[in-house]
Formats: structure tokens, sequence, C-alpha cells
């Protein structure tokens, strides 16, 4: 954007500034160009500064006409797209706060529009719509997730689960033996070959997956032969 078209904030955050310093960032702008980029929001025909003031200051000094600006439809949606920024990098929001933020802001501020959201906050909309998806998923999960005692890789995995009950079973594995997204995927995976391999005749019958897991149930026990000696 022009210079010209970018006025100060209402009110800035420095009610003052240190002149040497000052103009060590103009002899820097024109030395090395403008290196940064100003938060704008749009103001009629005109744009405000919400991040950036001083090196917008800077930049008039130093005789640059046009930096380069992320611009925002209002000043609250700026706002929130700095808040979002600042707690993400400085890790003040877990997985699961981060999924409550992006739902509250999507029906708020979005209508629903995951790529305006996503343009909003300067992520990619996969990864909005992979922290939506733990709200959509099992509340033991979730609430696992929130609680930061495991990771979103392996709620990813015990989402998918077809019943809560197992996703609690195999989540008391996880706490117990601190799972990793692999080792989630392989508790997957023989779930699924010990519920749907063919039995041989006269055993057991099989529970059905969606019952509740018995006590001693072990996720690594053979399909066929039943044991968990690990021996094949």
């Amino acid at each position: 954007l022009p210079v010209a078209l970018i006025d100060a904030p209402e009110m800035p955050a420095r009610s003052s500034m240190d002149d040497a310093k000052l103009d060590a960032l103009v002899g820097n702008m024109r030395a090395n160009g403008f290196t940064s980029v100003i938060v704008v929001a749009r103001t009629g025909d005109r744009f405000q500064v919400i991040a950036g003031h001083r090196r917008r200051i800077a930049a008039s000094r130093a005789g640059i006409v046009v930096v380069p600006c992320l611009i925002y439809p209002s000043r609250e949606e700026a706002l929130d797209a700095i808040q979002f920024s600042e707690n993400a990098y400085r890790e003040d929001l877990n997985p699961a706060d981060e999924a409550i933020w992006f739902a509250q802001k999507l029906e708020k501020q979005c209508h629903g529009d995951i790529e305006k959201l996503a343009g909003l906050v300067c992520v990619k909309a996969s990864y909005i719509d992979n922290r939506l998806a733990l709200l959509r998923g099992w509340d033991v999960v979730f609430n696992a997730v929130k609680a930061g005692t495991i990771g979103v890789g392996v709620a990813q995995v015990l989402n998918k689960f077809e019943s809560e009950k197992w996703a609690a079973y195999y989540l008391d594995l996880a706490y117990r033996c601190g799972a990793t997204r692999a080792v989630a995927d392989a508790w997957m995976m023989d779930h699924k070959r010990a519920f749907s391999a063919p039995q041989p005749p006269g055993a057991a019958p099989v529970p059905s997956p969606g019952g509740m897991p018995t006590d001693d149930h072990n996720p690594f026990t053979c399909a066929i032969c039943r044991k968990a000696d690990n021996v094949h």
C-alpha cells in the first residue's frame, strides 16, 4: 500500500519514541529496504495501522512510498488475527483451545466459510479443519487433548474408533504407555483385524466392536490363536 494512505492508530501503543532508535531504523530501511509487513484495517478509502506504527513512520522518513501490508476488513478482525498469532507462537493455546476459538470465529464472523477463516488468521484451511475435527470426535478424547495428556496425532486415531467406550479403553493405554501416533495407528490396525478376522470352528465368538471392552482385553492378542506371547 502507499504509505500516504495509511493512517496512525487511534491510540498508539507507544506514547513516545526513542529518537536514536527511530533514526537507526530509518537508516536500516534506507540501506536494506522495508523487510517486514504492517498490519492494517480498512477504514473507507483509507487504512489504519493496527501493528507497525513505528515502522510506518520510519518508512515515511526513509522516503519509502509503498510498504507491504496485511489488510483486514475491520479493526476487530485484525486484532483477532494478531491475538491468535501471538498466542499460538507463545504456545498459550493448546489444540483443544484452538478448536474452540476457531469454531466461534467460524460461526460468528465467517458464516461457516473455513477458507475465509484461514485467510483471516493466516493459517491453512486444513489446519483449521484438523482442529475442528477434535470437536466432532469423542468427548473423552477432546477432554484429554484439552488437559494436555495426549497429542493431536493420537487423538485423531482414537476418534476413529467406532464407539466412545473403545476410544476410552485405548486412551487409558495411551496414558499408561505414553503412546505416539505410530503406536496408536498400530492399535487401530490390530483392533480392526481382531474384529474382522474369520474365526476357526468351535472358537468363542468375538464380541461386537461396539461393546464394552473386557478387563482382560489385550490389543496385542492374536485374532486367530488368542495368545499374546508376541512370538508370531
